[in-house]
């Protein structure tokens, strides 16, 4: 799954999901870059499949991008849906 976003100064950014086990990950690379963030996940089986990040890097030479607060959005978002889905809510 991916995802084309803007960062702060108006750049073009993807958020791409790489679900694996067991710790999974949402990557951010900026247009044309190499991936310059993650957020890692393991996920806890059962009925809504709970995600526990557990940790976020982001390059310190993109600083001041917003690109922390576009990958935790993103994880959130997702991660809300997922559970909302499992559980049969809309």
């Amino acid at each position: 799954m991916t995802q084309g976003l803007t960062d702060n100064p108006g750049a073009s950014v993807t958020v791409e999901l790489d679900l694996a086990s067991p710790i999974s990950s949402y990557t951010i690379v900026p247009a044309d870059e190499t991936p310059v963030g993650t957020p890692d996940f393991v996920v806890i089986p059962g009925a809504s499949e709970e995600r526990i990040f557990f940790h976020t890097q982001v390059c310190q030479d993109f600083g001041g991008r917003d690109l922390v607060a576009l990958l935790v959005s993103k994880a959130l978002t997702d991660s809300i849906r997922e559970t909302r889905a499992a559980l049969g809510e809309a």
